[in-house]
């Protein structure tokens, strides 16, 4: 894995410098091809990190070490996830994918990033009863709804409860609703959840983190500062 990390990092460099020339060419040019070209850098980095996440848990035995204290401290029986804040859409009918992270604080902040588009006239009525996510040993967060249900009158969730595994997978379901009077399309935009028991449990978690993005970071730079 390795030497495909290597030629991962070079295609991007090489990406990258094709990006800067566009961002300097005349409008038509600029028009047709720096979407795609932002696209492809943008796609081609979220691969790598990954890649790099994967081949360090697998060669680096203190990565690995941290990364399973991490998940271990994220674990919980019982999570709740309460809205923090919501909007209205004119075409959404729920909340379709949340990303976030674990602050200092302790809380994981989640955004809304994707609103489901109702089609049909009852669509407004929908709401999601059930989330399913994954969180990392960074603290990186996302939710993806499993289980979407219908209220006889517009329905906003309130809160959602569930866990958290030792693998960081998140399960919630929802356990308080709010009566939506206006039109069925406002949605969560906002949820927000504490993480930790108490913060000795927080403290380690952020100085196991530290290290790991200090261990990630000096790879990721070997890699793409390659002769």
């Amino acid at each position: 894995m390795e030497k495909e990390l290597k030629e991962l990092a070079r295609h991007i460099l090489e990406n990258e410098k094709k990006l800067e020339s566009l961002e300097r060419a005349f409008f038509l040019k600029r028009l047709f091809f720096l979407p795609s070209t932002r696209k492809r850098v943008r796609l081609m980095r979220e691969i790598f990190e990954e890649k790099l996440k994967k081949w360090l848990e697998q060669t680096n035995r203190e990565f690995r070490s941290l990364a399973q204290e991490n998940l271990s401290l994220l674990a919980k029986d019982k999570v709740v996830y309460k809205t923090k804040t919501h909007t209205y859409s004119p075409v959404g009918t729920y909340s379709a994918y949340f990303t976030g992270k674990i602050q200092p604080d302790g809380y994981a902040h989640l955004e809304l990033k994707e609103t489901n588009i109702g089609v049909y006239p009852l669509a407004k009525h929908d709401y999601v009863s059930k989330y399913l996510g994954h969180i990392d040993y960074f603290g990186n967060i996302e939710l993806k709804p499993v289980k979407i249900e219908s209220a006889i009158v517009y329905t906003r969730p309130r809160s959602y409860e569930g866990y958290v595994n030792d693998k960081g997978v998140i399960v919630l379901k929802v356990v308080k609703r709010d009566l939506e009077v206006l039109s069925g399309h406002v949605v969560i935009s906002g949820l927000i959840a504490r993480h930790f028991s108490d913060d000795l449990q927080r403290g380690k978690f952020f100085s196991n983190r530290q290290r790991l993005l200090e261990i990630y970071n000096k790879e990721k730079q070997r890699f793409f500062n390659q002769e």
